[in-house]
């Protein structure tokens, strides 16, 4: 009788956590959306350019669904330190342009100081996260899973950005900061999707973490948008190849098709209604099945 009770008080709570995964969610995307209304309220001159704002809030909201799902469940289970590694150091140098130079900011009014504040609460949030990995939730992070290999990431980002680099911020250094970030924010989320392919079959992913992906995709697909329209101004003057800018384009490309497996799982979840969990035993090493829950 006893064990019924505590099989029944356990399913209770873990129903209870699942209820307020959903509100908490539902919270975030209601509070994403009316900013959005207020931003284009706000701010008269948007444009085509306003999409590299649009991808650093959704950026930041899927920052933002994973911290409340640390928070909530006081685990970093299922979450990458690697993959946060990668968004931080691609934040650090971004800002390190972004902060005092105009080459690569928005043309419109939010590179006054909205776009720059987005990418620093960001950048805030992914060090919060760090450290509950490293230190205040050191026993729930798995990793034993988190074991992809940043460092060949990293050296090809770089010398990809000492090669090839646009110069609007006529500083050399800081010009290719600004890339190696940018090619860098493309591939961040292999470390997280190497850790799901990597979990063990039927474990599950919490939905609040399947929203943090996919608003992340979202977010690299605004920026792909961005780019198929901007990336013609690093052509040459001379008429030659524009390496620079289909160098950009094909980063983006990459990272989607990676992602590919993941958001198709997660819309058609999504449109059935029945997001429970993912189960990447079941997939490929991109790493999703067909099963979640939200």
């Amino acid at each position: 009788m006893l064990g019924v009770t505590d099989a029944s008080f356990g399913s209770s709570k873990k129903v209870k956590k699942v209820d307020d995964g959903k509100k908490h969610s539902m919270f975030l995307y209601v509070a994403f959306f009316c900013a959005l209304h207020l931003t284009k309220q706000a701010y008269r001159d948007l444009g085509i350019c306003t999409c590299i704002t649009l991808s650093a809030s959704l950026q930041l909201l899927a920052y933002s669904l994973l911290l409340v799902k640390v928070l909530q469940s006081r685990s970093m289970s299922g979450v990458s330190a690697k993959a946060l590694q990668c968004h931080a150091l691609s934040y650090a140098c971004r800002l390190s342009s972004t902060v005092w130079l105009k080459g690569y900011m928005p043309a419109d009014s939010t590179a006054k100081w909205l776009y720059q504040a987005l990418d620093i609460t960001s950048l805030t949030i992914i060090l919060c996260l760090l450290y509950f990995a490293f230190r205040r939730y050191k026993h729930t992070y798995q990793e034993e899973l988190d074991t992809f290999d940043i460092t060949y990431v990293l050296a090809g980002c770089l010398v990809l950005a000492v090669l090839l680099h646009p110069n609007l911020n006529k500083r050399p250094v800081f010009d290719i900061l600004w890339t190696f970030a940018l090619y860098l924010d493309m591939f961040t989320m292999l470390p997280q999707l190497w850790m799901v392919a990597r979990v063990q079959v039927g474990a599950e992913l919490e939905g609040l973490n399947a929203h943090y992906i996919a608003a992340f995709a979202a977010s690299r697909a605004v920026s792909l948008y961005f780019w198929f329209y901007a990336f013609r101004e690093f052509a040459p003057k001379n008429g030659d190849f524009n390496t620079k800018g289909w160098a950009i384009m094909g980063a983006h490309v990459i990272q989607l098709l990676m992602l590919a497996d993941f958001v198709f799982f997660y819309a058609k979840a999504c449109i059935s209604g029945c997001v429970r969990a993912i189960r990447p035993g079941d997939a490929v090493q991109t790493g999703l099945s067909n099963s979640f829950e939200l």
